[in-house]
């Protein structure tokens, strides 16, 4: 098999979820991969031990070393701090699209996050997390959202017999954003990683499409979306939403029932996650040639 080079580009102080499929991909495929990333939220030293990748290099070097490579994953299609005056490196770049509008037109290869209403292709960012979750008596929820209001009347329909814990994980979030909200709320703010995947791997489920501020129904993905699927965590998530992705193994919610937290089967889960995964490798393939 070729030994490719590749190259993942992030400028941000955020985004590093998106490393996992790309680092999951490459080392499938026995490439040779380099990530050029400041991190500030622990996940070098997770995807260190997750996937035993050690090739990081500070952001600032890729500018001198950035014809080393045959392709190179641009992780967010609006990070302004990758220069685009560079043909032959724009033609190499593989663009990562997390809106529904075209953000940065420079690149020819590009790769949605999720499906739009416009024909695009897409891989979800899901890679395998392969531990057991942990079950108990209770009922835990991740929220995991850095919006400053959410939809109380969408929570107050979580319904069970077990006693539910929601488990609000943000870098910024107070108590005070649940007022009227009559269950047990664990503030999370500005966990590393490797907390938050302990987390998900303990919990029941993980929900999303309660933010006010932001459009997870059309416009952009929910970054819970992925990281359900990575941890086989099962996801709670609008019909309207899932119009688009056609989840099977998730529990949906309308705009007025209850939500009953029936149990989902992790094996039909795990077949679904994996399905996304060959998917994703197959689009990559595609993309990936000489």
């Amino acid at each position: 098999m070729s030994n490719k080079k590749i190259a993942i580009y992030n400028g941000f102080s955020f985004h590093y979820e998106m490393f996992g499929y790309i680092i999951h991909y490459c080392k499938t495929k026995n490439y040779d991969l380099t990530i050029y990333s400041d991190d500030n939220l622990g996940y070098k030293d997770y995807y260190k031990s997750l996937f035993a990748i050690n090739e990081y290099r500070p952001v600032f070097l890729f500018e001198i070393e950035k014809q080393n490579y045959d392709f190179i994953f641009l992780t967010t299609d609006d990070d302004w701090s990758y220069k685009i005056n560079d043909i032959e490196i724009n033609r190499k770049t593989i663009c990562i699209d997390h809106y529904y509008k075209i953000r940065n037109p420079a690149f020819e290869k590009r790769i949605a996050t999720r499906p739009f209403s416009n024909e695009r292709k897409w891989a979800l960012p899901v890679y395998p997390i392969n531990q057991d979750n942990q079950t108990n008596d209770e009922i835990n929820i991740v929220l995991l959202s850095d919006d400053n209001k959410y939809s109380i009347h969408i929570l107050k329909r979580l319904q069970s017999s077990k006693k539910i814990i929601l488990h609000a994980i943000a870098r910024n979030m107070t108590i005070d954003k649940f007022h009227g909200l009559n269950m047990d709320i664990r503030i999370c703010k500005n966990i590393n990683t490797t907390d938050l995947i302990h987390i998900l791997l303990k919990s029941s489920f993980i929900i999303t499409d309660v933010s006010q501020s932001k459009n997870y129904v059309s416009e952009n993905m929910s970054g819970a979306i992925p990281l359900a699927f990575s941890t086989l965590t099962p996801l709670i998530i609008s019909k309207e939403t899932n119009a688009y992705y056609k989840f099977k193994n998730v529990i949906e919610f309308d705009s007025s029932d209850p939500i009953h937290l029936i149990e989902i089967d992790k094996e039909l889960l795990k077949k679904e996650r994996d399905e996304l995964i060959q998917k994703n490798h197959a689009l990559f393939d595609s993309i990936i040639t000489f």
